[in-house]
């Protein structure tokens, strides 16, 4: 049966109609051409991750985030619905642009909880933000300390971990990768000062990141 082969060629979405007579040639020549058509670049099977981050997106959506203000809710919810919105155009580079996305909704959820004094950063209900390091309980750093603490990694790893009790360290890990893919991006020429080199942005990548930002708004959304 033609629709046994189409399936063996994990061609999704096939559409077949019988014919009156509901009879049937399959040739390996029709079935390659078949798969040529809806697998070719920018369409088809070659992004059919669409719909799982279509399907993100909706949990997002989905969320009542009432601990949010208008200004925050609809900030983040652009950036949300840019995620998507890159990654079904042609655009050059939408990866990265759905990157820079992404990384826009967890610096906005930091920024909900923490501010900047100076050189430091606190956070908005009192007391000085811990330094995050990997794998390791947040180090307190006192006042006087050169260390920086207001780092846009250091102020999303601490919301992550203090606020919604996230200690994955593959949690973590993903946002260590998401932003310096993110600084190697905007400062290619500064690569040997970033340990990060992750310079091919993948559709796993956002799917993983896009994730995150469902968790963080999710815990959100329970605390409010």
């Amino acid at each position: 049966m033609i629709l046994d082969e189409v399936y063996k060629e994990s061609i999704l979405g096939y559409v077949k109609k019988d014919s009156p007579l509901n009879q049937y040639i399959a040739s390996k020549g029709s079935l390659k051409k078949l798969k040529q058509l809806i697998s070719g670049k920018d369409c088809g099977l070659d992004r059919r991750y669409l719909k799982d981050i279509w399907q993100v997106q909706s949990d997002i959506l989905k969320l009542n985030l009432v601990g949010l203000t208008t200004k925050e809710h609809n900030q983040i919810e652009h950036e949300v619905k840019s995620v998507f919105d890159v990654l079904n155009s042609n655009i050059a580079q939408s990866f990265v642009y759905a990157m820079y996305s992404i990384f826009k909704c967890l610096e906005l959820i930091a920024n909900k909880y923490i501010e900047e004094r100076g050189q430091k950063a606190y956070w908005k209900e009192g007391g000085l933000l811990r330094l995050y390091v990997e794998d390791r309980i947040p180090l307190n750093i006192p006042l006087d300390s050169g260390q920086n603490n207001k780092f846009t990694a250091n102020k999303i790893h601490m919301v992550a971990y203090e606020k919604f009790g996230i200690k994955d360290n593959e949690v973590h890990n993903q946002i260590d990768l998401l932003v310096c893919s993110r600084n190697y991006s905007i400062h290619p020429e500064a690569a040997n000062k970033i340990f990060c080199k992750n310079k091919t942005i993948k559709h796993d990548h956002i799917f993983a990141w896009f994730n995150i930002v469902c968790l963080f708004l999710s815990k959100l959304d329970n605390r409010a």
